[in-house]
């Protein structure tokens, strides 16, 4: 299974929210869900 490098946008501090620009781009999650971007993924695993 391919594995996502969602390093880039872990939340600096704790509690602080990941913010995601409004870009469309496909991202095909591994749950069957396809997300706006690759930051809108990682938010929702993260």
């Amino acid at each position: 299974m391919l594995q996502v490098d969602c390093s880039e946008y872990k939340r600096l501090e704790r509690g602080r929210p990941i913010y995601c620009e409004r870009l469309y781009q496909p991202f095909c999650g591994s749950d069957g869900k396809t997300y706006n971007n690759k930051c809108s993924f990682c938010k929702a695993v993260l």
